[in-house]
């Protein structure tokens, strides 16, 4: 398996509130979040539920629930944290974690992080915004070029500690050999169009070369919030 990675703050945010995981051994496991709210407080989300992720422990065999139980561990925890310091209410976190297992990948997902699969020259987005601007698309309220655009586009619909009650998205998709994966914070996927990374990815170079590529092309547009991404070839 190869994999490159990357979190940088970008070039407007003084503090990277981004935060990612990856666990090659055994089960390989990979996820990123992006935390929000107040001074250092989505800092503290996205990594808390980055340490939760961590530290779950399951015997479980089903994947699926695994990342269920997981993403809802990480979620109480946050809310636990928010009663507990003053200075953490109200911060919260997008999650997308990737499980590889037996050329099967199960993806769990909360917010607008991303999860991508590139194969045959095209990517191809795993996972659904759960934003605002995401369901005017769906509704058909506005096209996806005025999403790109629209003044509420970072409103979330749903995000770890807003509320016990989350409705996590859970897939999962087969590998092939030449497969990437990509996941990514919000940071990279509105700088960067599909187009632009599918260029980077058809390129010359290591899974790490075209990260770095991608973080320079994201600050070279502005780099306008913090950018995580995780590339990762599970191979044969």
């Amino acid at each position: 398996m190869e994999y490159g990675f990357k979190s940088d703050a970008g070039m407007v945010r003084k503090i990277n509130q981004d935060s990612y995981l990856i666990i090659e051994e055994g089960l390989p496991i990979f996820a990123v979040a992006d935390g929000m709210g107040g001074h250092k407080a989505g800092e503290v989300a996205s990594a808390l539920a980055i340490k939760s992720v961590r530290e779950f422990i399951s015997q479980t065999e089903d994947i699926s629930q695994l990342l269920n139980d997981m993403i809802l561990f990480a979620n109480q925890n946050i809310l636990e944290k928010q009663l507990a310091d003053e200075a953490c209410r109200g911060m919260g976190t997008t999650l997308t974690a990737a499980i590889i297992r037996d050329k099967l990948l199960y993806i769990g997902h909360v917010g607008d992080s991303r999860a991508y699969l590139y194969r045959n020259h095209e990517l191809l987005q795993l996972t659904t915004d759960h934003s605002l601007v995401n369901e005017l698309v769906r509704a058909e309220q506005i096209t996806p070029e005025e999403a790109y655009h629209h003044p509420q586009k970072n409103l979330l619909l749903q995000a770890l500690g807003i509320e016990s009650d989350l409705k996590i998205e859970i897939n999962c998709f087969s590998l092939e050999r030449s497969d990437i994966i990509l996941l990514c914070t919000d940071g990279l996927s509105n700088m960067l169009t599909n187009e632009d990374m599918e260029n980077i990815l058809d390129a010359e170079g290591s899974l790490q070369e075209k990260v770095n590529v991608m973080v320079e092309i994201a600050n070279a547009k502005g780099g306008l919030d913090n950018i995580t991404l995780i590339l990762i070839k599970p191979g044969s």
